[in-house]
Parts: structure tokens; sequence; C-alpha cells
């Protein structure tokens, strides 16, 4: 890409994405104006910045989409949500809500709402779309289940975090206390941008998984990556 692409693409994308890709390149906030200066004015400025650390091409990296060349597809693991059929009607307002949300780079997006009601087939919808979209910049996507399929057993959140840290990488997941452990999952998260789904949460609600779960009831929470 050339600099003028790279400004372009930097003046098109979303809030949210623009401070994900600031914060992997490590533009200290006070170089950049805050996020009421206009978007061009911003970009311009991390493009400088980028040419002074003679980095342009590793901001460049940062702007193609995933499966791009030079980049790799995001890695998924969503097989622990709930099946839930295929037909969702009368809900664009959600989607739409939840896209903004991505967008914004909001950190917890929390649907509550009573059973049966069809939260995790909105969830599924709206994933579909995130797939059909290339996961729109994610890095990682992790979904979990507090049910266990097909039952009405719930899964413990020992269980969560030790299969989390696993999958994110933690080199050593059956060290330390719980609250640790969470500690540890909730920097591994940050670390890249995550798209975090957790589903059935409520009656764990109060559990020390700090970091993961920080405000009221969600069933299910999406936490879009990194978390502050």
């Amino acid at each position: 890409m050339t600099r003028d692409q790279i400004l372009e693409a930097l003046c098109a994308m979303p809030a949210g994405q623009f401070d994900f890709v600031m914060a992997k390149l490590g533009v200290p906030p006070e170089f950049v104006p805050s996020p009421q200066a206009p978007q061009a004015t911003r970009a311009a400025d991390v493009v400088r910045f980028a040419e002074a650390q003679h980095r342009l091409e590793e901001l460049a990296t940062l702007l193609r989409p995933p499966g791009a060349s030079g980049t790799t597809a995001p890695q998924v693991s969503i097989a622990r949500l709930p099946a839930t059929s295929r037909e969702l009607f009368g809900r664009e307002k959600e989607l739409a809500w939840l896209d903004a949300c991505w967008e914004k780079g909001v950190r917890v997006a929390s649907i509550v709402a009573f059973g049966g009601v069809g939260k995790s087939a909105l969830v599924n919808a709206w994933l579909a779309r995130m797939d059909g979209d290339e996961w729109r910049g994610a890095e990682r996507v992790y979904g979990w289940s507090f049910y266990s399929q097909g039952t009405d057993r719930l899964t413990s959140s020992d269980e969560f975090v030790d299969a989390a840290l696993r999958w994110f990488g933690d080199k050593e997941p059956e060290k330390g206390s719980a609250w640790d452990k969470g500690e540890r999952l909730a920097a591994l998260v940050r670390r890249e941008r995550t798209l975090l789904i957790l589903d059935g949460l409520e009656p764990l609600q109060w559990g020390p998984v700090p970091g993961i779960v920080e405000e009221g009831p969600t069933r299910p929470t999406l936490t879009a990556g990194p978390l502050g």
C-alpha cells in the first residue's frame, strides 16, 4: 500500500477499529488528537508517526483485511455456543445495534431477556454475518456456553477458564488461584482484537473471573477486545 492508500484506509475506518490499530502500532495517545477531532486529522497524525518510526509497512499490514496477503485468518472457536435455527425474523434493529457496537469498539454488550425469547439465535445470526465479512478485523473469536448442549446442567467457571486459557495460549493453564487465572485470561483477551461471546452467564455473574465479567446480568455477553 502506498502512503495515500494507507491514509485513505484510515480515514474510512470505523472508530473502534481505528483505535485498535493505534494501540497495535503503539501510537502514544498524546500524539493523536482526541476522538472528537476529524478522522482525517487523526489519520494524518498516525501516518506521520509511522513514517517517523519507519513503520509504514507495519501499519499497512494492520490495515489489510484478515486472509489477505501478508496476514493470517482469525482463529475461531464457537462450537460451544448453543445451536439454533438459521431463521431469524424481525431482528434487524438488534443486528444493527450489534454491528454498531463492534464498529465503535464497545467493550461489553449485554443481551438480557427471558428464556426462549431468542437471544442465542440473535447472536448466532450476527456471528454468521461477521463470518461472511471475514470477521471484520477480529483476530480471535471465542464462544462459550455455561449450559451443556441439550441439558440444563451448568458448566463451571473453572471449566471455562481452563479451556479458554489453553485456547488463548497460556503456557501454564493449571498454575495459580482462580483469581490469578482469570487475570491472565483477561490479559490474553486484551492482547489481540478479540470477540468473546459468553452464553448463559447469569448463574455465574458473581464468580471470580476478573476482567471478563464487568457489568450486571449478561445473557449472553459479547466482549469486543481489547478489554480495558
